[in-house]
C-alpha cells in the first residue's frame, strides 16, 4: 500500500496472492475464513501517483486509489496498460481527481460470497470514506472488461458490473472507447455527474435474462430531473434507461446502435459467442454500427488507437477496424 506519498511509478510488476491457478473458495458472511485473499495494489491519500503495465491476478479488489482532495491529496493519477485477472471484489476502484484509467484488461470475476459480502465492479468510482467532496477531471478510456474468459471457472462471478459511478458527487467524466462484455445489468452507469461524456463505448450482455444498459441518472437524494449534463452517444448496446424521475433534465442521448440480443450481436462482430466465452468485438462488415456515429464530442482515435476519420463508426471500434 502506498500512503501519504507522491510521484510514484510503479510498472511492469506482477502482483498476485500465488502463482497460476489458485483454489477459489466460497465464503460465509460472520464467519471468520481460515485463508483471507489479499488486495492488489493501493495508493490513498497520495498524488502523482502512475500505475502502469502490471499483471495483477488471483486477488481480492485489485487496483485502488484516491484520497479526501485535502491539499494534493488524491489527486493526478494514471493508471494504464493493466492486466487485471481473476479477482473476488472490484477491478479497479477510483475516488480522486485529475484521473486517467486507460488502456486496462479486466477478466474472469469470482464470486466468492453469493452476492452477500460484495458486489462485483469492473471500474468503480466512488468518494474517499463517503466523505461529501467533488471529484472532477476523470477520464475511463479503451478498457476491456469480461467477465469471463475461461471455461469451467470456478465461481463465476453472476453479476459483474462494467463500468459504475452510484455515489458522491462527480463532474467531468468521460468515458469512451470502452468494451463491457458483462452478466449483470449496470452495463456503464453513472448517478451524480455532471458533464459526463459517455461517447462510442460497447456494451454487451452474456445473461439474456439481463439486458445490459448505459445509464445516467441524477444523484442519490436530489429531487426528480435534477439538471445534470450528461450525453449518451455513438455506443453500441442493448439498451438505455427508460426516462424516470431518475433521468436528469440535461440528459442528450444520439446516434446509438442497439442490439437485442446474442444472435444480433454475433452478426453485428467478428466474434461474440457467451457459451463458449470467445469475444472479437471489431465490426462484422455489413455490421450496422458502421457509419452509424457522429461526431459530435467523440474521441478522435478508437480502442486500438486508430484515428476515427470520415463517417463514424458506433461503438469502441472505429471506422472498420
Amino acid at each position: 500500500m502506498i500512503s501519504n506519498s507522491d510521484n510514484i511509478v510503479l510498472q511492469h510488476n506482477n502482483v498476485y496472492s500465488a502463482d497460476g491457478t489458485i483454489t477459489w473458495q466460497p465464503v460465509v458472511p460472520g464467519i471468520v475464513q481460515p485463508k483471507v485473499i489479499p488486495n492488489g495494489i493501493s495508493a490513498r491519500q497520495s498524488s502523482c501517483i502512475s500505475i502502469t503495465e502490471n499483471r495483477l491476478r488471483n486477488l481480492f479488489g485489485e487496483i485502488d486509489f484516491g484520497g479526501d482532495q485535502v491539499g494534493a491529496h488524491g489527486q493526478y493519477f494514471l493508471v494504464s496498460g493493466n492486466t487485471i485477472d481473476n479477482f473476488a471484489g472490484d477491478g479497479i476502484d477510483h475516488y480522486g481527481s485529475h484521473v486517467r484509467i486507460e488502456n486496462n484488461r479486466i477478466t474472469n470475476g469470482h464470486d466468492i460470497c453469493n452476492n452477500q459480502c460484495v458486489h462485483n465492479d469492473g471500474i468503480q468510482g466512488w468518494n474517499f470514506n463517503h466523505l461529501p467532496v467533488l471529484n472532477s477531471d476523470v477520464v475511463i478510456d479503451g478498457n476491456t472488461i469480461i467477465a469471463q474468459t475461461t471455461p469451467g471457472l470456478v465461481l463465476p462471478v453472476d453479476t459483474l458490473q462494467g463500468i459504475t459511478i452510484f455515489d458522491g458527487k462527480w463532474d467531468g467524466v468521460r468515458i469512451f472507447n470502452n468494451v463491457v462484455i458483462v452478466n449483470a445489468f449496470h452495463g456503464i452507469s453513472v448517478y451524480g455527474v455532471n458533464n459526463a461524456s459517455i461517447i462510442n463505448n460497447t456494451v454487451a450482455p452474456t445473461d439474456p435474462t439481463r439486458p445490459t444498459w448505459i445509464m445516467g441518472n441524477i444523484g442519490k437524494g436530489d429531487p426528480p430531473g435534477a439538471p445534470y449534463n450528461v450525453v449518451i452517444r455513438n455506443n453500441v448496446v442493448v439498451t438505455l434507461q427508460r426516462k424516470s424521475a431518475s433521468t436528469p433534465s440535461g440528459l442528450v442521448s444520439d446516434h446509438n446502435v442497439f442490439l437485442k440480443d446474442a444472435d444480433e450481436f454475433a452478426d453485428a462482430f467478428v466474434k461474440f459467442d457467451p457459451k463458449h466465452f470467445a469475444y472479437d468485438l471489431h465490426p462484422s462488415p455489413k455490421s450496422p454500427v458502421l457509419g452509424a456515429g457522429s461526431p459530435a464530442d467523440a474521441p478522435t482515435s478508437d480502442i486500438d488507437g486508430h484515428p476515427r476519420r470520415g463517417k463514424l463508426d458506433a461503438g469502441a471500434y472505429g471506422n472498420g477496424n
